[in-house]
């Protein structure tokens, strides 16, 4: 587990595309939540705390799982979260390669499609299934962990496959952006 303060060598850079999402989302749930404080039933009804707590533990519980960036240290590829960090193995990469625009098409069939992060498991033509644990569309670095294809998005997807080299005993494919 990471430490709240921990800064990340790589950031998870948001894009445009994200950015709306997620204020558009986050606009939606705050304006429910405040009808909710000010309609006439009582906040202590069922939809009166339904109209507050949702929105809440929506808003919360997607905030928890996005990403702040990512890191190679001790070993470990470090996705930092809010408070805590996802990590994988060095040794379990087989492949890595900065390619932009590999999650067009893509389906979500389990996770979050857009507040904070494009995050959990996706589909698409090009990778099958795979997990993403991504901010935007262009800084795509795909890796290949123990035959599980995993997105990530740093903001320095050349310079992060260049410090797997270095600590992997293969040699990643950088493909040019």
């Amino acid at each position: 587990m990471g430490m709240l303060l921990e800064s990340p060598q790589f950031n998870a850079a948001w894009s445009t595309t994200l950015k709306l999402l997620t204020g558009g989302t986050l606009g939606l749930l705050l304006a429910i939540m405040l009808l909710s404080v000010f309609r006439d039933s009582p906040l202590f009804s069922l939809d009166g705390f339904l109209g507050i707590a949702l929105p809440f533990a929506i808003i919360m519980g997607t905030a928890a799982f996005s990403v702040r960036g990512y890191s190679i240290e001790d070993g470990q590829i470090r996705i930092h979260r809010l408070g805590w960090s996802t990590t994988y193995p060095v040794d379990t990469v087989h492949h890595a390669e900065v390619v932009p625009g590999i999650m067009k098409g893509s389906i979500r069939t389990w996770g979050n499609g857009g507040l904070f992060g494009f995050i959990g498991h996706f589909q698409n033509d090009r990778l099958g299934a795979y997990r993403a644990y991504a901010t935007n569309a262009t800084d795509i670095v795909h890796l290949r962990i123990d035959g599980e294809s995993i997105v990530i998005t740093p903001n320095r997807p050349g310079e992060f496959v260049g410090r797997l080299k270095q600590d992997a005993a293969w040699e990643p494919n950088v493909v040019p952006s």
